[in-house]
């Protein structure tokens, strides 16, 4: 008995079919789409359990851009510390997540997300874990940068 490897359904692309990267292309934005959905309610969740409990978010979608077989997904996400004395905020803090999603890859596949801080040029990927910190960081060094501003 010769046993034969089995070729992934992912690997053939038929010739005939001309609308298979259309169709690969609006499955990975449905995906994408469904993904920055889910996201932003993990999210939620996860701030109300967090030492970020006293944070808001707003989640804003930038941009799509597409460079070969991928498209990359921008979204703003503006944090902040509304009080009583101060319910619109005095400082954010801007983090910038880039979704790259391939239109090769069926749409199961994982997408790559990075994100970056405001004033920082250091890339951090879904493998390092986010720290409160990071953010009351930033916002207590705007802080003290508009104390020395005179209006």
């Amino acid at each position: 008995m010769i046993m034969r490897k089995k070729q992934s359904v992912y690997n053939r692309r038929p010739a005939e079919d001309q609308q298979s990267d259309l169709e690969s292309c609006q499955d990975v934005t449905h995906f994408v789409r469904r993904f920055v959905d889910s996201a932003v309610i993990s999210a939620m969740k996860i701030v109300t359990v967090m030492a970020l409990r006293n944070w808001m978010f707003y989640a804003k979608f930038i941009s799509l851009n597409k460079e070969g077989t991928i498209e990359f997904y921008m979204y703003h996400v503006l944090w902040s510390i509304p009080t009583p004395a101060y319910p619109e905020p005095y400082v954010t803090v801007s983090v910038f997540f880039c979704i790259a999603a391939s239109c090769v890859q069926p749409p199961h596949f994982p997408v790559d997300v990075t994100y970056v801080f405001e004033g920082h040029q250091f890339v951090h990927r879904l493998d390092v874990v986010f720290q409160p910190k990071w953010l009351y960081d930033i916002l207590d060094m705007k802080t003290m940068l508009f104390k020395t501003f005179t209006f």
